[in-house]
């Protein structure tokens, strides 16, 4: 039952144009490579329907707001909304295997900056998309 959830949980991963791994390359970084960036792209939508619900919860009108506008606001609300970070976060964590949930409790604080700094590029190149 445990190989068949990971199993499962990497099938449906999407595949990505693998990173040359150097010499000098961190495991931070190879996990980031091939753990958080397939998720976070698997996990695209759900984590744009993240923000646009945080935006229209605080009364944030994206339709006649300029992206300008749009990016600032969401960069700050993701820095500084413990609720929305979590949220996010979570979105990444509950697809983790359980070997990459063990490495990621070793490593939490890295790796929340590095989901954080991933996604919320994503929003910012999306921003057109929470329209």
């Amino acid at each position: 039952m445990k190989n068949e959830r990971n199993d499962i949980l990497i099938k449906f991963r999407p595949q990505l144009k693998q990173s040359i791994i150097l010499n000098n390359t961190n495991e931070l970084e190879i996990f980031q490579n091939n753990t958080l960036r397939p998720i976070i792209k698997f996990q695209h939508e759900l984590l744009l329907l993240v923000l646009k619900n945080y935006l229209i919860s605080n009364k944030f009108d994206i339709v006649n707001t300029n992206t300008e506008k749009i990016s600032k606001f969401t960069s700050i609300a993701i820095k500084n909304d413990k609720q929305l970070n979590l949220q996010i976060t979570h979105s990444i964590t509950g697809l983790f295997t359980k070997i990459e949930f063990d490495y990621y409790s070793q490593n939490k604080k890295e790796i929340h900056k590095r989901i954080i700094q991933i996604c919320t590029e994503r929003y910012l190149t999306n921003l057109e998309q929470l329209k």
